[in-house]
Order: C-alpha cells, then sequence, then structure tokens
C-alpha cells in the first residue's frame, strides 16, 4: 500500500487562505480608521479668520472650516486631513505581512502628538476596535 503525501499542496492553500485573511483584516481596519476621522468632533470651531488671511485681507470660504477634534479624538476631515485621509492605505510589504497607515509626514505626528499638540490618535483606536473581529477571522468564530 502506497501512501500519498499533500503537505506541500496542503502548505500553500493553508498560506494562501491565511494571505487572503490578512488583506481582509487591513481593509476592515484601513475602513475603521476612515470612519473615526468622519464622526463629529467636540474640539474648537476654527476663528472665522486666521491672522494670515486678515493680514493678506482675505474672507474664509463659508464652509470650509470644520469642527476641530479634540485632544484623544480622530483627526477633523478638514482641508488637510483630507489629504490625510486620501493618504490612508495598506500594503503588503512581504509574505504573510500587512501594513496599514498613512503616506503624509504630519500622520504620525496626529497620532502619536508632538511636544505642541496632544495626540489625535486614529490608527490605534481603528485597530483596537477591530481586534474581535480579526480574532474571529482566524479562528473561524461567529462573525467573522
Amino acid at each position: 500500500m502506497a501512501v500519498k503525501w499533500y503537505g506541500g499542496k496542503v502548505l500553500k492553500e493553508i498560506e494562501a487562505d491565511a494571505e487572503a485573511r490578512l488583506t481582509v483584516a487591513a481593509v476592515r481596519i484601513l475602513k475603521e480608521a476612515k470612519r473615526l476621522m468622519a464622526e463629529p468632533k467636540s474640539g474648537a470651531m476654527p476663528p472665522a479668520k486666521s491672522a494670515q488671511q486678515k493680514k493678506r485681507g482675505e474672507a474664509t470660504r463659508k464652509g470650509f472650516f470644520t469642527q476641530r477634534s479634540a485632544p484623544g479624538e480622530a483627526p477633523a476631515i478638514q482641508s488637510g486631513s483630507a489629504g490625510l485621509m486620501a493618504s490612508l492605505a495598506w500594503s503588503k510589504p512581504a509574505k504573510m505581512v500587512r501594513r496599514v497607515g498613512v503616506s503624509k509626514e504630519y500622520g504620525a505626528w496626529l497620532e502619536l502628538g508632538t511636544t505642541k499638540m496632544k495626540a489625535r490618535p486614529y490608527l490605534r483606536p481603528a485597530m483596537d476596535s477591530c481586534r474581535a473581529y480579526v480574532g474571529r477571522l482566524f479562528t473561524g468564530g461567529p462573525g467573522a
């Protein structure tokens, strides 16, 4: 009696399934970060005119500014953070690895804070919010 070994084929199928699940997890975390940024904010309202606008005699465009985020909230979607949201992406830098992040340098400043500004995290809360889902995704639990 001969035994056929399919170990290599089975391993490739398991790896392909894990790669697909990692991609699903990365996309879910990315969507959650964007959702957090789109939520209403509780920070201060910006002034009607900035000092530079007053100096140049410019008027602000109606509806251009939105309520700012408070420390601890995800960044508000304003002129600059719309670029931040557009730079949110996931990548596959290596086999069995997915990264979710931003290409804008100031994304890290918002996430972690600086000496002059408290953090407005959006990536870590997105990851925390998706932790249970990702766990179910890999264990086959309900809701995955």
